[in-house]
């Protein structure tokens, strides 16, 4: 059985406190640590139903301040998947206009799950750092 998930439309928050702190203490643009808590809906709308959230953390570790480290669980809140989880992980090449991640896993109904995960950026407001990812998830259940 190899459900495809609809795309996942998830809001970006502003620069996170931590983010803002590590800016204070000086680290330099080489290093940047985000973490990520945003909810997930099927369209990129205000009002589109929220069916899930995302949790995690990335990390901006090359030289150039472009490619990061990726590690996001994905928390189904609606009705057909809730309490189910999928586990993403990978490197996100910021140089490429669609990002791709390792599907490592999952809970509930994606149990062992297996696949991949595309992201692309789908608006971005600079002045409030505000941006909506477009997401297509496919998993394998073994």
């Amino acid at each position: 059985m190899q459900p495809k998930l609809r795309t996942l439309a998830i809001p970006m928050p502003r620069r996170s406190q931590l983010q803002a702190l590590l800016a204070r203490l000086g680290h330099t643009p080489n290093l940047a640590l985000s973490m990520l808590s945003t909810t997930i809906s099927p369209k990129p709308y205000p009002t589109s139903p929220i069916v899930g959230q995302l949790q995690g953390l990335y990390v901006i570790a090359a030289l150039d301040g472009l490619d990061s480290y990726v590690t996001t669980s994905i928390m189904f809140t609606n009705k057909q998947y809730n309490r189910s989880t999928i586990q993403l992980q990978g490197t996100r090449f910021i140089k490429q206009p669609v990002g791709e991640v390792a599907v490592v896993g999952g809970t509930g109904k994606f149990r062992f799950a297996r696949g991949n995960a595309t992201a692309e950026t789908y608006s971005l407001d600079v002045t409030t750092q505000y941006t909506v990812i477009q997401c297509n998830v496919t998993v394998q259940l073994s």
